[in-house]
């Protein structure tokens, strides 16, 4: 059921659970004075919420600080593991939304299909792990491997990760099931039979507060019967520049269309004053990368421009996704100011990456409920990122529905369709992967 309209009144707001993590008081940014005193006004008291619509929020909830994780030895594989499942994931989505622009958050998915997985029979399971890491994987390692992982990206300032389990009121659950569910968040319960509109307003009122209104309306499938529960996580990220681009340096410029035509668009300019400004690789014989640096050192943006007559298309099986810096350079930098507002169903590409088992068994809701009668209908995505000259915000929600049946400056400019990736410089995890071939802008 798409949702069309979103009404404002007392969602069920479930609160994600906290997972420990630490953070040095040294590992402050250090910005200049300008940066420190907008810094200090950014306030989450800032955010006013006026009929219905955030007018005014902050790039971040207070002072940015570093990203501060340290990953043990099946942490830092786990995370490597899942980078592939990403990559795969981004190539299956390309190339089922044509020349539409679009993002997805693999970390998202990834944390909503670990809610998933406690709700698992085992074989079920297995099929999981093995497509999301390419072998089986210990429960208790992914619970908690992404529990500290949201713990320490939360600590940033940057992000926020919430999670939430909706369940039928009337069902009595077994307790396996809640235990495990209990590793992400406390679930709540909603009456989907009775009023089925309102138990999805309050799912989309829940995504709206958990991503401080960038998030108004969810798919949560064309449901012809109520669901059984409703597993969603709510990703919000908002980080500064580590060196910010100046609103006042933003002309109009030209973007090339994969068609050949042009595209009147804001380009925004910076010129590197500091080495680590960006990193940018042009020895590539198909594509440049362009790297930038969000919140100092704790996120980067990565962009991958196709060279020459090359496209996005001819590109993407080549992209070496793990070494962006394999040399760099200081540049004077160009790239257009761009939104993607998208929603993508997943349930297909899934199964093109192997998980089968847990849309198509029905013996899976025995490790739930004492009933047989069940199946995961839907994982869809929604998601809006904006890049603009101060930072990156974005958010996503994703939903899984379960029913009953360096040398001296060169000049470089994006003017061409490019992909992009949004990162942790400490588990690599691929928050975002987006494609953009034409701009959209606010």
């Amino acid at each position: 059921m798409r949702i069309r309209h979103f009404f404002l009144f007392a969602g069920a707001a479930i609160a994600a659970a906290s997972l420990f993590a630490s953070c040095d008081p040294q590992d402050k940014i250090e910005g200049q004075e300008e940066q420190e005193q907008e810094q200090e006004q950014n306030q989450e008291s800032r955010i006013e919420l006026k009929e219905g619509t955030i007018r005014e929020h902050s790039f971040s909830r207070g002072e940015q600080w570093r990203l501060f994780l340290e990953l043990s030895d099946d942490e830092s594989q786990l995370f490597q593991k899942s980078d592939s499942f990403s990559i795969k994931l981004f190539k299956k989505v390309s190339e089922s939304k044509g020349e539409e622009n679009f993002c997805i958050s693999p970390l998202s998915l990834q944390v909503t299909l670990g809610m998933v997985a406690n709700a698992l029979v085992e074989e079920s399971y297995a099929e999981l792990s093995e497509a999301l890491f390419g072998e089986y994987v210990d429960k208790s390692l992914l619970n908690s491997s992404y529990g500290r992982l949201k713990s320490a990206l939360e600590e940033t300032n940057c992000m926020k990760l919430s999670n939430a389990i909706w369940m039928q009121e009337g069902i009595s659950y077994k307790e396996n099931f809640l235990e495990g569910a209990r590793n992400y968040c406390e679930p709540g319960f909603l009456d989907f039979r009775s009023d089925m509109q309102a138990s999805y307003d309050s799912i989309c009122q829940w995504a709206y507060d958990n991503t401080y209104g960038k998030l108004r309306e969810l798919d949560l499938g064309d449901l012809n019967e109520a669901p059984t529960f409703v597993m969603t996580n709510a990703t919000w990220f908002s980080s500064a520049w580590a060196y910010p681009f100046f609103a006042d340096s933003t002309k109009d410029g030209e973007f090339k269309l994969a068609d050949g035509r042009t595209q009147t668009v804001k380009m925004m300019k910076a010129k590197s004053g500091n080495d680590i400004y960006a990193y940018c690789n042009t020895s590539l014989d198909k594509y440049m990368v362009v790297s930038l640096l969000l919140n100092k050192d704790s996120f980067r943006m990565d962009m991958f421009v196709p060279k020459g007559d090359q496209t996005i298309d001819s590109i993407i099986g080549d992209i070496d996704w793990s070494v962006p810096y394999a040399s760099t350079r200081k540049i004077n930098l160009s790239m257009p100011r761009f939104s993607i507002n998208t929603d993508i169903r997943l349930r297909s590409v899934l199964g093109k990456l192997g998980m089968t088992g847990v849309f198509a068994r029905t013996l899976d809701m025995a490790n739930i409920t004492n009933t047989n009668a069940f199946q995961l209908a839907y994982v869809n995505q929604d998601l809006k990122i904006d890049v603009m000259e101060k930072g990156v915000e974005a958010a996503v929600a994703t939903s899984a529905v379960g029913t009953w049946s360096l040398s001296m400056p060169i000049n470089v400019t994006i003017d061409r369709p490019f992909i992009f990736a949004i990162r942790d410089n400490v588990s690599g995890s691929f928050m975002f992967m987006g494609r953009v071939n034409s701009i959209n802008q606010n």
